[in-house]
């Protein structure tokens, strides 16, 4: 039996086309679901913070009011893969293979989603993918083409 030492050959012949099938979710719901995402994690923040006075004086118990609005996205973008912002602009993430996002991912989204413009600043490429999306290895879609994978 003779092997082949041409490696590229021998891969471009298993070659399986992985490419997103999804379409992208436009511009303007991609930016409308950021601003009420921003809009009301900052509202949730100073409500709590004239409830339960300053930053500096909440102690242990008036964190989870200021990162409220945080830790519900985070659910509700495990469970059905849209934050509140998002189920408003009829948005979805996804994997780069148009599948489920996992915890991890999630987790990766967070931190650059705090870099605000500089993040932002992304969206305005050919694949619309802010830098959290580039991080956490994930993409926006639009709801109606993905509600397969949060279903069941």
């Amino acid at each position: 039996m003779q092997h082949s030492t041409d490696l590229a050959a021998d891969i471009e012949s298993l070659h399986i086309d992985r490419s997103p099938a999804l379409p992208l979710a436009s511009l303007g719901a991609r930016l409308g679901g950021h601003v009420f995402d921003t809009l009301s994690f900052y509202a949730s923040a100073f409500a709590a913070v004239r409830v339960l006075g300053p930053f500096r004086e909440l102690g242990p118990w008036g964190w989870p009011f200021v990162l409220a609005v945080p830790m519900l996205n985070f659910v509700l973008c495990l469970v059905w893969g849209q934050t509140l912002g998002k189920m408003i602009a009829g948005t979805r993430v996804v994997t780069m293979h148009d599948a489920r996002v996992a915890w991890w991912q999630l987790l990766l989204r967070y931190p650059a989603w705090g870099l605000g413009v500089l993040d932002l600043a992304f969206i305005f490429d050919a694949s619309r993918r802010p830098l959290h999306d580039k991080l956490a290895g994930t993409r926006v879609v639009t709801a109606a083409s993905s509600a397969h994978l949060y279903s069941g």
